[in-house]
């Protein structure tokens, strides 16, 4: 605030040349305070009205604020970058190590080369669990599956929501062929039914005829046995050469029974 000349006379004694020196360095002072304020209203009046910032104390100190933000770089990406939230610069660290051989650091093409003989590791070994399970030929069933939505899976077999065991108190399962249509699996019945109803021409190369499934257990008859898939010519031809041995002669080829 201006000082009043008496003031002036105060602060130097009543030295009049004094008091008059000072006022008149106050007054070019102010004036210097006053241009440069003009100036600056001049130039900034503008911006600030165009960031909305009031001309006031609390405008300066809006104003100092996005400053501070806007010359913070630490969450600023060079340009071409990708910004990463914590989470995921998080995942991106955890799976950095997945991305080396050794010293050899490996590319994208490479990693799905690697994902894509898992996937398939996985399936035929699963399809083998299946066809193990279920008395299929594997090399059958995977061409029968190749390029469609449909899948076999290992499932328990129930009744009225509750598993099915066999005598020993196993639960039985069975193979199942699984439909994916839209995100949405639906269940096709038991491989063997399925395969009649819509693999007619592939039944018995798919299901050989030497096998057979007794409570989801493949069953493979033995040699001599009269079961089903059994060559009845082989069963005769055991059946003689076993009476033989058990008379003490053996039959030479071509020979009467």
């Amino acid at each position: 605030m201006p000082k009043s000349w008496t003031e002036y006379l105060e602060d130097h004694n009543n030295d009049a040349t004094a008091a008059g020196e000072a006022a008149v360095r106050d007054v070019a002072s102010r004036e210097r305070e006053n241009g440069a304020a003009r100036t600056f209203r001049r130039t900034f009046e503008p911006v600030l009205q165009e960031l909305d910032i009031p001309q006031s104390r609390e405008g300066a100190t809006m104003l100092m604020e996005r400053l501070d933000a806007a010359n913070d770089t630490s969450n600023r990406v060079p340009q071409g970058g990708l910004a990463l939230t914590a989470e995921q610069r998080a995942t991106w660290e955890q799976v950095q190590p997945l991305l080396r051989d050794g010293e050899q650091t490996l590319t994208p093409a490479q990693i799905r080369e690697r994902l894509d003989q898992g996937a398939q590791a996985t399936q035929r070994e699963q399809l083998r669990t299946i066809t193990d399970a279920s008395g299929a030929r594997l090399s059958v069933l995977q061409d029968r599956l190749r390029g469609t939505n449909l899948r076999v899976e290992l499932r328990d077999r129930t009744e009225n929501g509750q598993p099915v065991k066999d005598a020993q108190g196993n639960v039985i399962r069975d193979a199942r062929v699984i439909e994916t249509v839209s995100g949405q699996d639906t269940d096709r019945g038991v491989l063997r039914e399925y395969a009649q109803a819509n693999w007619g021409d592939y039944v018995t190369s798919l299901f050989p005829t030497t096998t057979q499934t007794q409570g989801g257990t493949v069953v493979t008859p033995q040699a001599g046995a009269t079961g089903a898939g059994a060559s009845p010519a082989a069963s005769l031809i055991e059946q003689r050469i076993a009476a033989r041995q058990n008379a003490g002669t053996t039959p030479t080829p071509g020979g009467s029974a």
